[in-house]
């Protein structure tokens, strides 16, 4: 008789250049994040296993934070174990589904692993979601970064494409930032935090990797949801801006239209990573303390409070990136 099953919340990262998107594709034998993850959650559970995503990433879209939920009755993950081995047995889950994504060869990594409640939903739970997109610049590509960044063959003004993000915050019917097929019943999205920075170079080893020295551009957004290319046709727009091709009133002319019709270009996908979802604390069955990886601390103790009221619909395809 199986063990009652107990829900966890993975943490994924992943590289989209070898994914056709998150979404498994029953139709097609082609691979994608989710089916290869629940290849290895199966195998691990000894039981066909879903996982549900906060996000649905497009083909090339990449991750630093997945949240993933997913229903274990292996006996390793329905065990109690004492206080003291929280941490212990968190991360014998993580590496066991870590172990069967090594043996596919997976692109595909769980950072952590918590146990929640077992109504806890990775897209429906969420209040809000960040994204970034990574830009640089110049006439030569960054070879060991082509499928990670996107290259700006002229100089950028980082900061007006900043003063003029900042024409996005609020509420905004975001129609002219969708793509032509979304199927989203409502265009109406809220940003919560947007910015643009210049960030510095990566010097590692001194000038042992010469190609690590270049300045990047880095554009973040945070929302209660998104549409389908939303965040790729923003981040044209601001370059756009930053090459001064585009005014920032043009940003306002976008959104003034309500019109998926209206015509901009989107930025390709592989410089796109989706960031971190964001959970209200309350939904941990373990403690916040301890967490496997320092870097994912903030992951659901959040300062961004009070959205659940602005997030779109469950039913809503909210993080169609």
């Amino acid at each position: 008789m199986n063990a009652p099953a107990t829900r966890w919340l993975l943490t994924l990262g992943y590289d989209g250049g070898s994914y056709h998107g998150w979404q498994a594709q029953r139709s097609t034998t082609l691979p994608t994040v989710q089916n290869r993850l629940e290849t290895a959650l199966s195998r691990f559970n000894n039981a066909p296993t879903h996982a549900t995503a906060a996000g649905r990433t497009d083909r090339g879209v990449h991750a630093l934070a997945m949240s993933v939920h997913t229903d274990l009755t292996q006996k390793l993950a329905t065990q109690e174990p004492a206080p003291a081995k929280a941490h212990a047995h968190r991360r014998r889950v993580r590496n066991a589904v870590n172990y069967f994504l090594k043996k596919q060869h997976e692109n595909i990594a769980v950072i952590d692993a918590r146990r929640v409640r077992n109504d806890f939903h990775a897209r429906h739970s969420a209040t809000a979601r960040t994204y970034a997109y990574r830009i640089s610049e110049g006439e030569i590509p960054q070879i060991l970064d082509r499928n990670r960044t996107w290259l700006s063959r002229s100089l950028l003004d980082a900061d007006a494409m900043h003063r003029a993000a900042q024409r996005f915050l609020g509420e905004h019917d975001f129609s002219a930032f969708r793509d032509p097929l979304c199927t989203a019943p409502s265009p109406v999205r809220r940003v919560l935090d947007i910015e643009v920075q210049r960030h510095p170079p990566r010097r590692t080893h001194q000038s042992l990797f010469p190609i690590d020295e270049k300045e990047e551009i880095i554009f973040t957004i945070t929302a209660n949801g998104f549409l389908q290319k939303q965040v790729r046709k923003m981040a044209a727009l601001l370059v756009a801006i930053g090459n001064g091709s585009a005014r920032s009133e043009d940003i306002t002319s976008a959104l003034g239209s309500r019109d998926r019709r209206y015509g901009l270009r989107s930025l390709p996908a592989h410089g796109l990573y989706f960031v971190k979802a964001h959970y209200p604390d309350a939904w941990l069955v373990d403690p916040l303390t301890d967490p496997l990886t320092d870097s994912l601390t903030d992951s659901l103790t959040d300062p961004i409070t009070d959205v659940a009221a602005t997030t779109p619909d469950p039913t809503h395809p909210s993080a169609c990136q």
